[in-house]
């Protein structure tokens, strides 16, 4: 079986700042901050991971390779549409403001006030 979760101290992430600083994030002070706008920040990582990373599946469908090249036809910030349900929903107005040029649809459903 698994080896269970890493140590709080270990680093799990690095954030960003405003000024371009970089913080170091451990596991401890990550699942401390449950704030909508860090759920925001998370889903904008996983879109730019899943969507539009070099491994993806849409980069790999959406790219020509000129000999031994990849060029990438892919706009960087290209437009998403969005869905969220309940907690989803929630998540999903975080990411919208914080990034709304990024969203192209935004369908909420049973999201609480």
């Amino acid at each position: 079986l698994g080896q269970g979760p890493p140590p709080p101290s270990e680093v799990c992430s690095i954030d960003i700042e405003n000024d371009g600083s970089k913080s170091e994030v451990t596991l401890d002070r990550y699942y401390d901050d449950v704030s909508l706008e860090r759920q925001g920040r998370d889903f904008w990582e996983v879109v730019e991971e899943a969507l539009f990373g070099p491994d993806s599946y849409y980069s790999s469908r959406h790219s020509k390779s000129s000999g031994s090249e990849r060029i990438e036809n892919i706009p960087k910030k290209n437009k998403i549409d969005v869905a969220g349900f309940s907690f989803g929903g929630r998540v999903a107005m975080a990411a919208a403001s914080l990034q709304p040029n990024r969203i192209r649809r935004l369908h909420l459903t049973g999201v609480s006030a």
